[in-house]
């Protein structure tokens, strides 16, 4: 949502292809569908590797590789703001200072989604501004525990 009034299209950057089809419902869900220029993936890169090459401290190759198809999307797809589809992928930019990339503002995941929250609880001290249940925050039916068990091992 972020991305998406930081300029005029946005663009998602996923370090996993299996993410593309939930990443996209998501966005037609949220009606930002004619917002979107693209969702992409960084190929070659993946969660596991993006670890890996933190824990070798080997970071840079990947950021460069994530950098990359940032530019493709701001060149190729006429993206204005980008998010990294990965909370790894995502901070690791941000903890590296790359806030931007060709011209385009990235949008660190938890950052944002720490930064609404804060606004939420602001919202509501300030106005007793609350989200509406009449649909998407609607409360379970009691008893939905029993219908969709959830194990917990321990």
């Amino acid at each position: 949502m972020l991305a998406a009034t930081l300029g005029d299209r946005f663009s998602v950057v996923l370090l996993d292809k299996a993410s593309r089809p939930f990443t996209r419902n998501k966005i037609q869900c949220y009606g930002l569908k004619d917002k979107l220029a693209s969702i992409r993936d960084v190929d070659g890169v993946s969660v596991g590797s993006c670890m890996a090459a933190i824990q070798k401290k080997e970071h840079e190759k990947v950021i460069e590789r994530i950098c990359e198809e940032v530019r493709r999307a701001v060149k190729q797809d006429g993206a204005e703001a980008v998010t990294i589809g990965c909370t790894i992928g995502s901070s690791l930019l941000t903890v590296n200072g790359v806030y931007q990339v060709a011209g385009a503002p990235l949008v660190d995941m938890f950052s944002a989604e720490l930064k609404m929250a804060e606004t939420m609880v602001d919202l509501k001290r300030a106005y007793g501004l609350l989200p509406c249940k009449a649909s998407i925050y609607k409360a379970p039916p009691s008893g939905w525990e029993k219908e969709v068990p959830i194990k917990i091992e321990m």
